[in-house]
């Protein structure tokens, strides 16, 4: 037996994942390009944090699809959901604090291509 409203609600939850997802990624790019052409050394910190945020919470998102919990007796879709959200919280909580450096390292090279840019212009 085969409920439809079941694997629909599945669908649509995997599909706003996936458009949220995209959002994000397209909200660091134009955050980016912003700072960038305002040679605004905040907001290019700012975005490099973001980015630094998202890579994390992705890989703590993957490290957790490595544990086999959905086969589990106590399984819970409202649970894995509760999850994904702490591993988002996860991410930004560990890049406000400095991060694994990644933002640091994207900031200074962003930083000297920006100069190198500048320096092309004049």
């Amino acid at each position: 037996m085969q409920i439809p409203s079941l694997s629909n609600t599945y669908m649509t939850q995997t599909k706003l994942e996936y458009e949220n997802q995209a959002g994000r990624v397209d909200g660091f790019k134009e955050a980016l390009d912003g700072a960038m052409a305002k040679n605004d050394d905040k907001a290019l910190k700012s975005a490099c944090m973001e980015f630094e945020s998202y890579f994390l919470y992705m890989m703590f998102k993957e490290m957790r699809r490595t544990v086999d919990v959905k086969n589990s007796l106590f399984y819970s879709h409202t649970e894995e959901i509760f999850k994904g959200l702490l591993d988002e919280e996860y991410g930004k909580s560990l890049a406000r604090a400095g991060g694994i450096g990644l933002a640091d390292m994207m900031y200074c090279q962003l930083k000297t291509e920006q100069k190198a840019a500048a320096n092309d212009f004049e």
